[in-house]
């Protein structure tokens, strides 16, 4: 078993997911935004 190898392995795939997790944390701050847009011009606030 090279350790080099599996460590590489992981490596890309904890990249990968870190690179997910923030696209979907930018998605939830977009939406947030647009409902607080929604909301000043509503006058919901």
């Amino acid at each position: 078993l090279d350790m080099e190898h599996e460590f590489g392995k992981n490596e890309k795939i904890a990249n990968a997911l870190q690179q997910k997790l923030d696209a979907l944390l930018a998605e939830r701050e977009r939406e947030k935004g647009l409902v607080e847009k929604l909301v000043d011009f509503f006058g919901l606030a």
